[in-house]
């Protein structure tokens, strides 16, 4: 739902944008994972964007830019105790996802994300977070 300017004009929010282009498919593709949350990633080539939309509260979480650098998990959100000397750790370090990344179904409010921080190893770290796009569990 937009807002009304004070001239009285109507300005869609971000999550009306993005929710029309589900429905239109044009710039986006998306998957519905369960209790109303949606994953937005970017139909260009090499473009890594990628939003997590809540559409029962209407909010959309920024998770990686166009080059794949996290904007919405931060380095408190990784256990490094667990993971160092691990392939890839540099990655992890420098939050960005260059490879695989993706966040699955929804059950009770939670869902799994999987991030590829070396893939000829591979070395896949896991977190586990709410429809709010926060940590529940770090990545480990």
């Amino acid at each position: 739902m937009g807002f009304i300017t004070k001239q009285g004009a109507y300005q869609p929010t971000f999550y009306d944008v993005l929710m029309q282009q589900k429905l239109l498919e044009s710039k986006f593709y998306y998957r519905h994972l369960g209790y109303g949350m949606y994953a937005f990633t970017h139909k260009t080539p090499g473009n890594r964007q990628f939003y997590l939309v809540n559409s029962r509260n209407k909010m959309v979480y920024d998770v990686l830019d166009a080059s794949g650098a996290f904007n919405l998990f931060k380095n408190t959100d990784v256990d490094y105790s667990l993971i160092e000397g691990l392939p890839g750790i540099e990655v992890a370090r420098r939050l960005e996802a260059p490879y695989a990344f993706s966040i699955g179904p929804f059950h009770d409010d939670t869902a799994t994300v999987s991030w590829t921080i070396d893939p000829k190893h591979p070395t896949v770290l896991h977190a586990l977070i709410n429809t709010e796009g926060q940590i529940i569990e770090k990545f480990k």
